[in-house]
């Protein structure tokens, strides 16, 4: 190992994580290197380490003199409390030609204007997760800063940077409505609440009506209520849904009629769709079983590519609308012991079949180690939580051939 060239330890660094790096550097001074092959790193600040703020950074690139890209995270940041601990050379350390993104998750308008208004940090991209419920229109002060011209460019970098943004679609005007700004947007996330609507009843309201513009090359619609209206739907490229009936109200049949108004075949026939996000696939009732098949059956008219992912299907009853759509293409999301078990169990039935149905492991999630050695449905079964047996009952009833 003490041969070894510095080369080849900072290879070695680029397949670890950033909590297997720190511990190898700190056993053996033959590590001392490990962190300076990377090429891109995260640093993510809350309200007690923006004190060391400057201290990281320095540590960083003393660390990762390669380093091209650096993202730094703020979250759960607000008002002007935090930004006393930056600099206007904090940024300096790195040089000209490592890119800067920032991003803010959860941070209130006021924090994410202070920073950006920062003119000497050279920022070449942010990521802007607005946490506000309401209808407030974003603050005038924030649009001016999204469309300064006076901070601090890299070399070669276009007047001004790229966005990407998630935001309450009621917001949406007050954000998008000025071109300077859209001209500016890489990706917006609209996200369509319950509470968006004024009335229990929220059917009885007018639907409200999503108005994408035609510049932005991504558009991402996060629906958790339906009474909604997408005037050119052929421009999402990302859509989720909750095909349950959570809320009755949420799955009304005028909520339903409206929202295949827009999502089918023929509005979508020219479109940039990339992906269909399932966040639960519910059987409770017949309402909420149509809905899921229209999204299925609309994919199947269009021959789309579009892939969908389901992040909690756990009923039994979910393999026979996978088996019915074996052209569609279903990817199954564990990010709970729950979805892990049950993604196993529908693999087991329904893999060797559908070629087009896969299972992945979210990055967020770990199974069990005694987990990933089970390869019967009677093993899987006899490790199902209470809660899930019942649905699945039959399962220990079949025969060694399954």
């Amino acid at each position: 190992m003490d041969a070894l060239p510095k080369s080849v330890i900072q290879h070695i660094g680029t397949f670890l994580d950033a909590r297997d790096k720190n511990a190898a550097r700190r056993t053996c001074r033959i590590f001392q290197d490990i962190h300076a092959g990377m090429r891109e790193h995260s640093l993510v600040f809350h309200s007690a380490s923006m004190p060391v703020f400057r201290r990281r950074l320095h540590t960083v690139a003393k660390l990762m003199p390669c380093l091209k890209k650096l993202i730094i995270v703020f979250k759960n940041l607000e008002g002007l409390t935090d930004v006393k601990h930056l600099h206007a050379d904090d940024l300096d350390v790195f040089p000209a030609a490592c890119e800067i993104e920032v991003a803010f998750e959860y941070c209130d308008e006021a924090f994410m204007t202070s920073i950006l208004n920062i003119s000497a940090w050279r920022i070449s991209f942010a990521y802007l997760w607005f946490d506000n419920p309401t209808e407030t229109p974003v603050l005038p002060e924030l649009r001016t800063a999204l469309t300064g011209t006076k901070r601090k460019q890299a070399p070669g970098a276009a007047e001004g940077f790229r966005f990407s943004t998630r935001f309450n679609s009621k917001q949406a005007p007050s954000l998008l409505g000025d071109p300077a700004i859209c001209a500016l947007v890489h990706a917006a996330h609209y996200v369509v609440n319950a509470h968006h609507f004024l009335t229990q009843y929220s059917f009885m309201e007018a639907p409200h009506v999503i108005d994408i513009p035609r510049c932005i090359p991504q558009v991402f619609l996060e629906l958790l209520h339906y009474n909604v209206l997408v005037a050119h739907p052929e421009r999402v490229t990302y859509v989720s849904f909750i095909a349950q009936d959570f809320n009755a109200n949420d799955m009304i049949e005028t909520n339903r009629d409206r929202l295949m108004s827009w999502f089918n075949p023929k509005c979508l026939s020219v479109t940039a769709l990339e992906g269909v996000d399932i966040y639960t696939l519910s059987f409770s009732n017949i309402r909420s079983a149509s809905f899921a098949r229209h999204i299925f059956e609309t994919l199947r008219t269009m021959r789309s590519h579009a892939i969908v992912r389901i992040y909690n299907c756990l009923q039994s009853n979910c393999m026979c609308l996978l088996q019915q759509f074996p052209d569609v293409f279903v990817v199954l999301v564990a990010k709970t012991d729950h979805s892990y078990l049950i993604g196993r169990l529908v693999m087991h039935f329904l893999g060797p079949i559908n070629k087009r149905l896969r299972m992945v492991v979210d990055e967020s999630y770990t199974p069990l180690e005694e987990w990933v050695d089970l390869s019967t449905p009677s093993e899987i079964f006899e490790v199902l939580p209470a809660v899930l047996r019942d649905d699945w009952y039959w399962v220990q009833f079949l025969g060694p051939a399954h």
